[in-house]
């Protein structure tokens, strides 16, 4: 994307880059305390935010981005009552209503969060700060001065480290199959990758071809801000039990008739290297340019795997499985090509980030060999997981849908009894199942158990440069 097109200038660099180059990050939590001074402390490190118009942001040695909870905007003033921002952002991640949508029940449930919860210290922002090695982003964070304001306090860090190969704790490729951000001009509607900026940035023009929601920051009534070139930023971390999923997987592996690592690659709905079975390209490759057109019944990547469900891309629409006339009648009516336009209303950006230490107990050997940290110094808790960061200008109609109807929801395509076998949480046992229409055998297999749980949970706004200016200046200032 050109800067004719956003104002990169004033747009947070993760939205256009996850700063492949910083092997390491640490996520602060910051509960503000004195407004006064937490505004100084904004101004002071405005500058060290990182803008998406920042040269070759995929090869920096360290950046920061900064972003806010509705607790942390009302903190500052904004009059959060207004109307003006969705309610869903408004009540955030723990309150009752949004828990049952997004699965966050049971052991998910907000009482075994680490951070985040009503219980807790509130989180009001969020400082994301990455670098190159440990070195480099200790030096970075003193220039922050985290331990030296006294207008926050930290109520809860995140020490993260990449794995070898761009790999998440269970071994599989992450970061992978991303949405390519177009203008709405440039949109194909026969693309599955290309989705117009609007989804991910408020004040731009969405799928439909509609300015994106974009709410007004007030204080007073002649005191506010748009946030065009904001986007909504939802933060989870997710604990993932990696013995559990590799031994439950050698433990029921021999009822489908595959390698513990062939029925991890079915129920993640991809390789471990991140190839798609369903990619009849020539040269197969990890970069999302490929459809489910032959692969309508699941055979080769089934369709309650977990890459399916968060994508459907062109196979969420039509009859699966419901015989050649169907399928004839299927292809002719275009359903294939309004379903990846309807999918690609309902996308997310992924930006997540692993944490904690490498086990070595579960995996298979030939996987163990490949799980490395970047930074084994960094990388020392023994608790271990995904700090899942997602990108959306509209938290309902795409990060909740995607959790709620796609992964999990029971009824998804044509199967009417099971949920995302990896990240999925069920009602009830009853739905904990993965079907595999596969040879040897067809195969239910039931019971799966939770091997991810929320440990943390919050909605963000990842507001524009210019919004953050305003936000630092206080009332005094007026209205930008």
């Amino acid at each position: 994307m050109s800067a004719d097109d956003v104002p990169l200038h004033d747009v947070q660099a993760l939205v256009f880059s996850a700063f492949p180059a910083c092997k390491v990050a640490q996520f602060h939590m910051l509960t503000i305390v004195d407004q006064s001074a937490f505004r100084q402390w904004m101004n002071e490190v405005l500058p060290q935010v990182t803008s998406a118009a920042v040269p070759a942001a995929d090869e920096l040695s360290s950046a920061c981005q900064l972003a806010f909870s509705s607790s942390g905007l009302s903190q500052l003033g904004v009059d959060t009552a207004d109307g003006q921002l969705p309610p869903i952002f408004v009540r955030g991640t723990h309150c009752s209503n949004q828990q049952s949508r997004v699965g966050d029940i049971g052991e998910n449930a907000p009482e075994h969060w680490h951070w985040g919860s009503a219980r807790q210290s509130a989180v009001d922002a969020v400082l994301l700060t990455y670098g190159k090695d440990v070195p480099t982003l200790t030096g970075f964070q003193k220039s922050l001065r985290l331990g030296t304001s006294s207008g926050f306090s930290v109520a809860h860090s995140i020490r993260s480290c990449r794995l070898a190969d761009d790999r998440e704790h269970f071994g599989f490729r992450d970061g992978i199959n991303q949405p390519r951000l177009q203008p709405f001009s440039a949109i194909h509607p026969r693309s599955p990758n290309h989705v117009a900026v609007g989804e991910f940035l408020f004040g731009h023009r969405n799928q439909d071809g509609d300015l994106a929601l974009t709410p007004l920051l007030s204080r007073s009534a002649r005191d506010s801000c748009s946030t065009v070139n904001g986007s909504f930023l939802v933060f989870r971390q997710l604990e993932q039990d990696v013995p559990l999923f590799w031994s439950w997987l050698e433990s029921v592996a021999g009822q489908t008739g595959l390698s513990a690592r062939q029925l991890a690659e079915k129920m993640l709905g991809l390789s471990m290297d991140g190839i798609s079975a369903a990619d009849t390209r020539q040269q197969p490759r990890a970069d999302g340019g490929f459809r489910y057109a032959h692969d309508r019944d699941g055979r080769l990547v089934p369709i309650g795997s977990h890459v399916r469900r968060a994508n459907p891309r062109d196979s969420l629409f039509g009859a699966s499985g419901r015989g050649l006339w169907t399928r004839i009648k299927d292809a002719f009516s275009g359903a294939r090509q309004s379903s990846n336009s309807f999918v690609n209303r309902h996308r997310i950006i992924r930006r997540g980030f692993p944490y904690g230490s490498v086990t070595k107990v579960g995996y298979p050997e030939s996987i163990a060999a490949q799980m490395l940290p970047c930074a084994l110094d960094w990388a020392s808790d023994e608790r271990r997981g995904l700090n899942f960061l997602c990108l959306n200008a509209d938290l309902s109609k795409q990060f909740e849908l995607i959790q709620n109807s796609w992964l999990n929801s029971p009824k998804f395509g044509d199967l009417e009894n099971g949920v995302d076998p990896i990240a999925g949480v069920p009602a009830d046992d009853d739905y904990a199942n993965f079907r595999i229409p596969q040879a040897p055998t067809r195969t239910q297999l039931r019971g799966l158990p939770q091997f991810i749980r929320v440990r943390g949970s919050a909605y963000l706004m990842l507001p524009s440069l210019q919004t953050l200016r305003w936000l630092a200046q206080g009332p005094q200032h007026g209205g930008a």
